[in-house]
């Protein structure tokens, strides 16, 4: 069975959408909590599909969120390995800013 790991940045962020076409297609689905749960790379990188999700930052907010650093890194490498990925609001700014973009707050 292929897997879905869907990074989630916030307890209540989910699929939404999303989940019912992942599910029809045979995808398991499974969560990450970002900042919660142990970062594992080996088992998230074995996904056949990366799901970044939002969540109440912005990727350039480092210092208030230190493990985006760990989670631009992994998207990074993902990302250059070719691997399926899709990012939702901050999950696409996460996949921008691995990919080199500048990433900043507009006002």
């Amino acid at each position: 069975m292929k897997t879905a790991i869907a990074l989630r940045h916030v307890a209540f962020e989910d699929l939404g959408t999303f989940e019912q076409p992942l599910v029809e297609a045979v995808y398991e689905l499974r969560y990450h909590d970002v900042g919660l749960d142990t970062w594992d790379e080996d088992g998230l990188d074995a996904a056949c599909l990366l799901v970044v999700l939002d969540g109440p930052i912005g990727v350039y907010e480092t210092k208030e969120d230190p493990s985006l650093a760990d989670e631009l890194a992994f998207v990074r490498k993902r990302l250059d390995g070719g691997a399926p990925t899709f990012g939702v609001c901050l999950g696409a700014q996460v996949m921008a800013a691995a990919l080199g973009a500048s990433v900043s707050a507009t006002g």
